[in-house]
């Protein structure tokens, strides 16, 4: 069965050519006393098409590197992908090497090569896997840039599986659609070296291991010389000296994001066992403590008992609580002298602003703070934010309780205005019947 696969280069365009038309992995039918014998002949004989399963599209096999890079200087795009790197692997023993070469060629002309872009397909024997390596140049002769993603992938296996089947190939029938690692990262586990995912990887199971709620687990990673930072739906972290994100999706099964939550909820899950304590008899206050306590009880500061109904103290809980909001508005009238509906509608546009204007200065830190990697220099940025988030949360509550003011101002006043007041000469008939009664 035939699996494929595809990755941006981002240099080195003539090492990639070089690598895929490599002389000794794609020379067909030659043993090692033969190569001996070519080489004595000379060199030159291994680099003739006719030993080599290598085609180019659309160019030169000498050419090739300079052509791409000359259409890649004269493109629009930003980007620094020079390349792409593919191939198309078959299982052992299931196809030779020139039927392997005319099914990457086909493959190539109808994905690539069509649409003018430079390839240079060349199959590999020096295995016992005959596997086909794809350059392709990121900009066609149309300077169109190649769009490598999820589709045009898709696109590759459908193609490369459709050519299987007319070849009389197995293809795969149920590919693995989960998480895939980087090649890097498989080579550099093979050989035994650090990668800085797997660097990540070994600081979150320690940060983990000693958190029992997802915020105490930020804390903590980012203490060890990490940046969390949440891109559209993609959560990204940043080792400190780094200018490289690496999302949290892409480190493996168990350290995505819901991974994560899910890990330091089953350690929370794990402490709840609490241990078996022997009741033991309180001791009695003595001495003048006991007779605080007692002169307390006396006074109402100490409940009598406990309230019973649940609704009744769910009730007292809120009549308290609109006290201490009632008492706060008071303090905010009489601190800023507000005594008209005008004044404190003047005073809560200008804490409206004052908002803004320290939201604004926040983003700007907090875009700064993102282009930076200096640790110590970052920690004055972070201070100043944490000191304008305080900022601004005293200024919501002031808005609030204008807010709640302005609210029931008018409920007040509707309520004062119904009240019948009595006029000054009801108030002296009033009080010459009083005379008169006394007289009496």
């Amino acid at each position: 069965m035939a699996v494929t696969k595809i990755w941006d280069v981002k240099s080195h365009l003539g090492a990639l050519i070089a690598y895929v038309s490599n002389t000794e992995k794609t020379i067909v039918n030659f043993d090692d006393e033969t190569l001996k014998a070519l080489v004595s002949y000379g060199i030159d004989d291994l680099k003739t098409e006719e030993r080599k399963l290598v085609t180019p599209i659309n160019c030169t096999l000498d050419n090739a590197p300079n052509e791409m890079a000359r259409l890649n200087s004269m493109s629009k795009s930003q980007s620094d992908t020079v390349a792409y790197h593919g191939y198309q692997s078959f299982a052992r023993g299931e196809v030779d090497a020139e039927t392997a070469h005319e099914i990457g060629v086909k493959l190539a002309n109808e994905l690539w090569g069509d649409k003018n872009f430079l390839v240079v397909v060349a199959t590999h024997v020096n295995t016992e896997t005959i596997h086909t390596h794809f350059a392709i140049g990121a900009t066609a002769h149309n300077f169109v840039r190649y769009n490598d993603c999820a589709t045009t992938y898709m696109k590759m296996r459908e193609v490369s599986d459709r050519l299987c089947l007319e070849y009389g190939i197995s293809v795969v029938k149920h590919p693995q659609r989960g998480k895939t690692r980087h090649i890097g990262e498989i080579k550099a586990e093979q050989e035994g070296r650090q990668t800085v995912r797997s660097l990540i990887r070994r600081d979150m199971d320690a940060a983990i291991e000693h958190c029992f709620t997802y915020p105490q687990f930020v804390s903590t990673f980012q203490a060890l010389g990490y940046t969390l930072e949440w891109r559209g739906k993609y959560l990204r972290i940043r080792p400190d000296q780094s200018e490289k994100f690496y999302r949290m999706d892409k480190l493996g099964e168990g350290y995505t994001y819901e991974d994560v939550q899910n890990r330091v909820r089953e350690n929370a899950r794990n402490r709840r066992i609490i241990p078996y304590v022997p009741y033991k008899q309180k001791e009695k206050p003595k001495g003048l403590y006991a007779l605080y306590l007692h002169y307390c009880y006396l006074l109402g500061e100490l409940p009598k008992q406990k309230p019973n109904n649940r609704e009744a103290y769910a009730a007292i809980k809120e009549d308290v609580r609109k006290a201490r909001m009632y008492n706060e508005e008071a303090k905010l009238l009489g601190k800023y002298n507000i005594n008209t509906a005008e004044e404190l509608s003047s005073f809560s546009a200008s804490l409206s602003e004052k908002y803004k204007t320290l939201a604004s200065n926040r983003a700007k830190l907090r875009n700064k703070l993102r282009r930076m990697h200096n640790t110590d220099e970052m920690q004055p940025i972070k201070d100043e934010i944490s000191a304008l988030s305080l900022m601004m949360v005293d200024l919501r509550k002031q808005m609030k309780l204008c807010e709640d003011i302005a609210a029931r101002s008018g409920v007040i006043d509707k309520i004062v205005n119904t009240i019948d007041v009595p006029s000054k000469d009801a108030e002296r008939k009033e009080m010459n019947i009083g005379k008169l009664q006394k007289e009496r």
